[in-house]
Parts: C-alpha cells; structure tokens; sequence
C-alpha cells in the first residue's frame, strides 16, 4: 500500500487530486493536520501545491532523511506536477572556513544545474 499525504493546496485542486488517487487500490490516502506537513513516518508521498507563494513553503527537513518520502509538486491549475528530488550531502563543519566552504560548493552545484 503507498500511502500519499496531500499537502496545503486550493480546495477544488485538493478534491481532484483525492478524488484520482483514492480510487487507486494499491494507494492509501493520509490524513495528517496542515500544521504537520511532511511527517515522513506518515507518508510515502507528498503532493504539495506548486505555488509557494500563494499557499507557504514546504518544509525540507522531511526529505533529507535517509527513508525520505517522495514529493510531487502539482501546479495550481493541475495541469502539470514535478518530481522534486532532494539530495542531502554531510560535511562536518568544525570552523567557520568549513561552512563557508560548503555555502561555495553549494552555489556551485546549483549553477552546474540551473545551466
């Protein structure tokens, strides 16, 4: 059984998007307060809204965890979603050079992406 958590999106969207996926035998919807969106123990999925600024922000802590669930970001018109995958990298940091350095890397993989 998958189980799908749907996170903070407009009411019509949240009713099509439950309404496709509760007919599906093998998925197991979940019902988890707004307040705590992205319990990883609660879900295999997340659906979110697409639109950040219209609705908040999805916290990240939930996907860097080893067992993390999936997040599928759908768009307010519903008409199109993406696979959001989060890739989480340790590094100690034991001076303030360390993480300095780790801010450098990180803006430096994400313009090899973004190009």
């Amino acid at each position: 059984m998958i189980r799908i958590e749907i996170g903070q999106m407009p009411p019509l969207l949240r009713s099509i998007v439950r309404s496709a996926l509760e007919s599906q035998e093998d998925f197991a919807i979940v019902e988890v307060p707004q307040t705590e969106i992205g319990d990883a123990d609660n879900a295999d999925v997340i659906i979110v809204s697409g639109d950040p600024q219209r609705l908040g922000r999805v916290p990240m802590v939930p996907f860097i965890a080893e067992d993390s669930p999936g997040l599928i970001a759908i768009a307010a018109d519903g008409h199109s979603a993406a696979i959001v995958r989060v890739t989480a990298e340790n590094s100690r940091v034991e001076a303030a050079s360390d993480l300095s350095n780790l801010v450098r890397r990180a803006v430096r993989e994400r313009r090899k992406q973004v190009h």
